[in-house]
């Protein structure tokens, strides 16, 4: 057992291990899932991304920094309190959202009978429900949250990863894409992956149309922007890009409220490496998007020569369209 205020405390917590949740009976977690739903509203996707991705950067910037063993300062231990917290609030909005909307999807699947013996296999209980399963998306998920099947979480999710996997369905709705997302949960369910590990795969997850985070309850969409968020993320520079949007160098974001930002400042009270200017070329490098309007915002408003960050003259504005430039000069 280790201590809670070290590094090593924080991964050997049970976030970072696999734990089969596998015999859960699925009608108690469809009652959890139904009071997650009931008390929250639906937050931006891309808003929970950046703040994960954050903190995960700022745990990553400890380590670098102090031994896994080592009694961590109290501007340290704040990070690791913020992560803790924020990934418990996550969590369970992430599983239950996923177990419904998988639910939901399973619904538009065709020729049932032609999977009852598959399914029977895993559970036959199961194959009940599904004939029963409303064709509403709305219905789906109340019907499944009132009325689940008593079988095990595991089976469950089981059977409709098979669903996904082995059944037919008209374009643009369940297979392959569908089976994706119920696989990556049921990896979790039954312990094969960490908590940690689903909420860094769940960003990336996508159904036929896009990312699976479009059903309207628990999380909310700008667009397909979860794809800016994550390009970012996977250039590294998650801490410039919330610095730079602050200084209003970036594009204005709706899903980028001021908690997000006192999040990083938190980081870099501890940490002094979060500041900068993001670059847009080495998002473009290994990302799936495409940035001219971001590259061509943050060249309006700031440029950087060797690694130094240069503002703009400031402006005295005469007309809407008419400014001055204020230069200063020796007397």
């Amino acid at each position: 057992m280790y201590r809670l205020d070290t590094l090593a405390g924080l991964k050997s917590s049970l976030f970072f291990k696999g734990i089969s949740f596998a015999k859960m009976p699925t009608p108690e977690a469809a009652r959890v899932a139904k009071g997650v739903i009931d008390s929250n509203g639906a937050v931006p996707v891309e808003q929970l991304a950046l703040m994960f991705y954050l903190l995960n950067h700022g745990i990553a910037e400890l380590e670098k920094k102090y031994h896994q063993h080592e009694i961590l300062p109290v501007s340290a231990l704040k990070i690791l309190s913020e992560y803790r917290s924020f990934i418990e609030d996550l969590l369970p909005r992430m599983v239950y959202y996923t177990l419904v909307v998988i639910t939901r999807e399973s619904r538009h699947l065709h020729s049932k009978h032609n999977l009852k013996d598959d399914l029977d296999k895993v559970n036959p209980e199961y194959f009940k429900f599904l004939e029963a399963l409303p064709g509403g998306s709305t219905n789906a998920a109340s019907f499944f949250l009132n009325h689940p099947p008593k079988i095990p979480l595991g089976d469950y999710v089981k059977c409709v990863q098979k669903v996904f996997s082995k059944g037919h369905f008209s374009s643009g709705y369940g297979g392959p894409a569908w089976g994706n997302i119920a696989k990556a949960l049921l990896k979790f369910v039954e312990g094969d992956i960490s908590p940690h590990t689903f909420l860094d795969t769940a960003w990336t997850l996508a159904h036929n149309n896009g990312p699976m985070f479009n059903k309207g309850f628990l999380f909310s969409m700008s667009g397909k922007k979860i794809i800016k968020v994550l390009d970012i993320q996977r250039s590294g520079q998650i801490p410039q890009f919330i610095y730079g949007h602050n200084q209003g160098w970036e594009i204005g974001e709706t899903f980028l409220p001021f908690s997000v930002y006192s999040l990083w400042e938190i980081c870099e009270k501890e940490l002094g490496c979060f500041k900068g200017v993001i670059s847009w070329d080495l998002v473009d490098k290994d990302g799936v998007g495409s940035y001219p309007s971001e590259k061509s915002h943050q060249s309006q408003h700031v440029t950087v020569v060797a690694g130094d960050i240069k503002l703009p003259a400031p402006r005295v504005y005469v007309t809407e369209i008419e400014y001055g430039e204020v230069t200063e000069r020796a007397a």
